[in-house]
């Protein structure tokens, strides 16, 4: 069976191709990408349908929220195998909340990008970076912001507050890690690991996106702490206020670049495509 057995409409196929490049959306996050000018009334009923085709599943979480996955047998008539960056995701009300939050700020970004006339594509969540033969790091989000002219990579990090410092100090050290990181194979040093992953001159900007109280007080100390490291950094770390990035254009200086402690824009780093 294929998704064109199911005698779908064009509008349901485009909320399981938005689910599957999303991995895991609320209905009203569906309904901004799919269908901004209708109420989320209309979206529900389409889920409802997808759901009696097994082509979506639906977990529910507390305080009457839920999200949406795709189950397998959708990923199989999509023509995506079931590997670790595609497959059903479970996740705890804790982990439902932060990548509920993660995912607000892609959608903001996206929604940003078609009204500057631009592009977001491959949004990707937990994508590994590694940065020896054994260890890697997995930032919350990933994508790909394209003008007409250029290609812009970013990766975000979120904090909630729930972490110290020192994890997200211990975060930037793993990625300037990974920045320098050069695999060796038969016992010759191959080109920079970052560059495998992405186009570009120099490696993507990391930007921690605070949503927690007094974020401002987090940034200074991170601020402070960054500035204090005596090694040469080949990384731009950024930090913005949650609330602010979704206030803002990208590609205006709202962020702080945690080395100058100067405004930034979020998309710092000019990655042109090869």
């Amino acid at each position: 069976m294929t998704i064109t057995d199911h005698n779908l409409t064009d509008n349901q196929v485009k909320i399981l191709e938005t689910i599957r490049q999303w991995h895991l959306l609320t209905t009203t996050q569906l309904n901004q990408l799919v269908n901004p000018h209708t109420t989320t009334r209309n979206t529900g009923i389409a889920l409802s349908r997808l759901r009696k085709h097994h082509l979506v599943d639906r977990q529910c979480q507390q305080f009457g929220h839920a999200y949406w996955s795709l189950t397998d047998e959708a990923l199989r008539q999509l023509g995506h195998p079931t590997k670790r960056s595609a497959k059903r995701i479970r996740v705890s009300s804790t982990q439902f909340r932060h990548h509920k939050a993660v995912t607000e700020i892609g959608i903001h970004l996206h929604q940003q990008a078609t009204q500057n006339g631009h592009k977001l594509d491959d949004w990707q969540l937990e994508h590994p970076h590694p940065y020896t033969n054994k260890r890697y790091l997995a930032a919350d989000a990933i994508f790909t912001y394209d003008t007409d002219q250029e290609s812009y990579i970013g990766i975000i990090e979120l904090d909630r507050g729930t972490e110290g410092l020192r994890t997200l100090r211990d975060k930037i050290t793993a990625y300037q890690q990974w920045a320098e990181y050069q695999p060796t194979t038969n016992h010759k040093r191959q080109q920079h690991q970052w560059k495998q992953q992405y186009p570009g001159t120099t490696p993507p900007a990391l930007t921690f996106v605070f949503d927690c109280p007094k974020p401002e007080r987090r940034i200074e100390k991170l601020t402070e702490w960054v500035n204090q490291i005596e090694t040469p950094r080949t990384i731009q770390v950024l930090a913005i206020p949650k609330q602010t990035l979704l206030n803002s254009d990208p590609f205006k200086p709202n962020a702080t670049d945690l080395s100058t402690t100067k405004p930034a824009p979020l998309l710092l780093t000019r990655n042109h495509h090869s």
